[in-house]
C-alpha cells in the first residue's frame, strides 16, 4: 500500500514531466529517469566484460548503456569522457563487441554510454535466461 507521501511525490513527478514536456522518459516514485528497459545481473550471475585485457562484470545492461563493475584491487585508470572499446562474454558463450564513452563512475562501477546500441533481442534473451535460472530481474 502506498502512502501519501510516496502519493504526492508521484503527483509532483507526474506535473515536472509535464511541465517539461518529457513525455517520452519512464519515471518511478524515486524521481529515476530512465529511457531503456534495463537489466541488473546478480554479483553471482554478472557476465565477463574485459577491457584492455582486464577482466571486469557486468552489473547492467540495456540497449543504450552498460554498467561494469571493477575488482577494487584491479581497477582502470579510467575518467569520465573517456571512450573505451569492451568485450561482453555472455553465459551462453556469445561474445559482444561493444566501444563508448565513460558517462559516470561509482567507486568501483563505471557506467559506459555506447556509441551503438544492443541489440534488443539480446536483451531479452539475457532477461530470459535470468528468469529461467531464478535470478532476480528489475
Amino acid at each position: 500500500m502506498r502512502s501519501e507521501t510516496d502519493r504526492e511525490k508521484e503527483e509532483e513527478l507526474m506535473q515536472d514531466r509535464a511541465a517539461s514536456g518529457e513525455r517520452h522518459r519512464q519515471y518511478t516514485t524515486t524521481g529515476e529517469k530512465r529511457r531503456h528497459v534495463r537489466i541488473a545481473y546478480p554479483p553471482a550471475e554478472s557476465p565477463k566484460v574485459i577491457i584492455s585485457g582486464r577482466e571486469c562484470f557486468l552489473a547492467d545492461i540495456s540497449v543504450k548503456a552498460i554498467k561494469f563493475h571493477q575488482r577494487p584491487y584491479d581497477r582502470l585508470h579510467l575518467s569520465r569522457g573517456d571512450f573505451i572499446r569492451a568485450q561482453i562474454i555472455f553465459h551462453d558463450g556469445e561474445s559482444l563487441s561493444v566501444e563508448g564513452s565513460i558517462l559516470r563512475i561509482d567507486k568501483n562501477d563505471v557506467v559506459l554510454q555506447l556509441s551503438s546500441g544492443i541489440h534488443s533481442a539480446r536483451i531479452f534473451k539475457e532477461r530470459k535466461w535470468l528468469i529461467e535460472n531464478r535470478t532476480c530481474v528489475r
